[in-house]
This record gives C-alpha cells, sequence and structure tokens, in this order.
C-alpha cells in the first residue's frame, strides 16, 4: 500500500527541487526524505529525481505523477491546515529555546505566568538561533545580537564577568596584593580551587587578558561541571573560586553563600530574546520582555 507520506514528500522535493530544503518545510532529516522518495521509486517502479550540482530535477514521469495528484493532495493539505489551526486557537503553545546556563536566573521564575502551553528546548545558542529563523522555535533567549531576516532581536539586559569565592577564603590578601604586587596576586590565585563549567574555561582566559593584561596561568580546575548554576551551588557548599556571570551569582552572593571580590572585570554580554518574525505576535512579545525583564 502506497504511504501518504511518500507523496508528501515527493510533492514537497518537487516544489522546493532540493531535498534540503524539503527536509527544512517538512521538519525531518534529509535521510528521511531520500528514504520517502526511495520507497515511491520502488513502489511506482519509475524514477522520480535526477540528482543536479545544486538540488534535483523531476524525471519525466514524476512530473506527469505530480500532475495527477497535485490538486488532490493540496485540497488535502489544505484540510489538515484548517484543522491545525483551529487546534492552534483552543490550545495556543509556545517553542522557546533557551540554554541550561541562562534558564535558572533568567525564565525558571516565570514561566508560570506564561498563558499558553510552552515546550522548552535547551541546546547551545547556535542550535537555537538556526531553530528560531527556520520557525521550530517562538523565541530563544541568547547571548549576543543576531542579524537575520526572519528574527527580530530585542535586548533584554546585560551580563558582566564576575569572580566570587567563599566566606571561608580571605580574599582581600589577594586584592591587596593586587594593588602592590600583580606577579604574587596571579601566583595567589593560581593556588586555589578552582570551580569550573568547562575543563579550560574561556572565561578564565578571558578574566586574566582583562585584568592581568596577560594569557591566562596554568590553572586546573577542581570541579568541572557542566552548567554553571550547578557550578555555583557546588562552590557554595564547599570551598574555592568561579567566575561566572552576575546575575546568576546574585542569589548566592545576597543570601551570603558567596562573595564578590573587588577586584572587576570589564568583560560584559548583551543578553537578547529573539522572536521569529512570522510566528510570533508584538503585543505578546512585549508582555514576555517586561516578564523577562522584571
Amino acid at each position: 500500500m502506497i504511504n501518504l507520506e511518500w507523496i508528501r514528500t515527493f510533492r514537497t522535493v518537487y516544489k522546493k527541487g532540493s531535498l534540503t530544503k524539503a527536509a527544512r518545510e517538512l521538519s525531518i532529516t534529509q535521510p528521511a526524505v531520500s528514504q520517502h522518495i526511495a520507497a515511491l521509486e520502488v513502489y511506482t517502479g519509475n524514477k522520480l529525481f535526477i540528482r543536479k550540482s545544486k538540488g534535483v530535477e523531476p524525471s519525466d514521469y514524476a512530473r506527469t505523477f505530480n500532475n495527477m495528484i497535485a490538486n488532490s493532495l493540496d485540497e488535502l493539505l489544505e484540510v489538515e491546515g484548517s484543522l491545525l489551526k483551529e487546534t492552534l486557537k483552543q490550545t495556543p503553545f509556545l517553542n522557546i529555546g533557551i540554554s541550561k546556563h541562562l534558564y535558572p536566573s533568567i525564565l525558571q521564575d516565570i514561566i508560570h505566568a506564561l498563558d499558553p502551553i510552552v515546550h522548552l528546548v535547551f541546546d547551545s545558542s547556535d542550535k537555537l538561533i538556526k531553530d528560531t529563523e527556520e520557525g521550530n522555535l517562538h523565541y530563544a533567549i541568547v547571548p549576543g545580537a543576531v542579524n537575520y531576516f526572519d528574527i527580530i532581536c530585542h535586548e533584554l539586559f546585560e551580563q558582566r564577568l564576575i569572580l566570587v569565592h567563599t566566606p571561608d577564603i580571605e580574599l582581600t590578601i589577594f586584592e591587596k596584593l593586587f594593588k602592590t604586587d600583580r606577579k604574587q596576586a596571579e601566583k595567589w590565585l593560581t593556588n586555589q580551587q578552582w570551580y569550573s563549567h568547562r575543563p579550560v574555561t574561556p572565561f578564565i582566559k578571558q578574566f586574566w587578558m582583562d585584568v592581568f593584561d596577560k594569557k591566562r596561568p596554568e590553572i586546573v580546575p577542581y570541579r568541572v561541571i557542566p552548567d554553571e548554576m550547578e557550578v555555583l551551588v557546588q562552590l557554595a557548599r564547599g570551598s574555592g573560586l568561579a567566575l561566572c556571570f552576575d546575575n546568576n551569582a546574585k542569589p548566592f552572593i545576597e543570601d551570603d553563600r558567596l562573595v564578590q571580590s573587588k577586584v572587576h572585570s570589564s568583560i560584559a554580554r548583551d543578553v537578547v530574546l529573539l522572536a521569529n518574525r512570522k510566528k510570533t505576535k508584538p503585543e505578546f512579545t512585549k508582555n514576555f520582555i517586561s516578564l523577562l525583564k522584571q
């Protein structure tokens, strides 16, 4: 029996002229598109597409087959689209992407205030940006401004890199050395227990370049935990130092579990809300931004 998904895939490849573009349109992988076309070719006994340097070209049989199924399939898809729209009117939902590092300090406390059904996605910034551009996500919260046609970029706030430590550490020793003998200050820091969310964290390197105007010294992190918020949780339970962004450290500093060093870094980055231009409404975006800035 012929599979309707094979025909839907065929029709999409035919219109797009590309397996890759068809995969994006259908939200499936390119190998899955190839499998559908191959299965339909076996079923019909005819070659459907000819590969070119850019995309694919339909065979003569494919053109005939397309004429046979085009009107009926388009009508069926129109019915499907209408049903989907009615369902979404009754149960609206949002796909929101964010990294695990940003979620606890930005979205965790306000997610209950969002009216629609919310599907959260944790991923890297690059993947979240791509998914927002392609419409797989309505919104994404990422560091750094983005400039794409199908994405509207809204600035939320600025994050600053800070040095924090547990209360048992007398960081005043380091701060005094920092004013009088930078080499001894560096040596003192290298002898401390460092917590990090990467084995080789770029934050430490950035801090040393900004504060000491040199490459970072040889520091082997005492604890490596692949999540910045969990790094702060474990640091507060132990003893040591960490470099982190100020909004993540804020609750730990406010309840005296961690202390912020007086030696400041000027390193900062903007955190932005990305909205897919076609799938979001300005009024909702405005309200969402107000919640995020609370």
